[in-house]
């Protein structure tokens, strides 16, 4: 599959951002597309892979998140508190089952 057309004349970038200690994930948010298409160019132009870390920043701390979210922060806060992207906090809050308020909303109070 070829890459996103957004990457297309990029992958020279990508590989040295890459070689030069970007993750995958930090390409990613940076190019607004998956960490499979970033790794489908990187293996297209034959970088070796580091092994990967952590899948989340949140792992273990997703009572925490919630918690924080019920509590009246928005994802945007809570994106540059835990260091996560707001895909990736968004998504922890749904597996969470919480519900969402609109973007950038605080909860009213009574």
């Amino acid at each position: 599959m070829p890459p996103r057309r957004v990457l297309v004349g990029h992958e020279g970038e990508l590989v040295a951002a890459y070689e030069a200690g970007r993750t995958v994930e930090e390409l990613a948010d940076a190019h607004d597309c998956s960490v499979t298409t970033v790794r489908a160019v990187l293996e297209g132009e034959a970088v070796t892979l580091r092994a990967r870390g952590p899948r989340s920043p949140l792992e273990g701390r997703e009572a925490e998140l919630a918690a924080d979210y019920e509590g009246g922060a928005t994802v945007r806060e809570l994106a540059d508190r835990y260091g996560a992207n707001q895909r990736t906090i968004r998504k922890v809050l749904a597996d969470r089952g919480v519900i969402m308020r609109p973007p950038g909303r605080k909860p009213s109070t009574p």
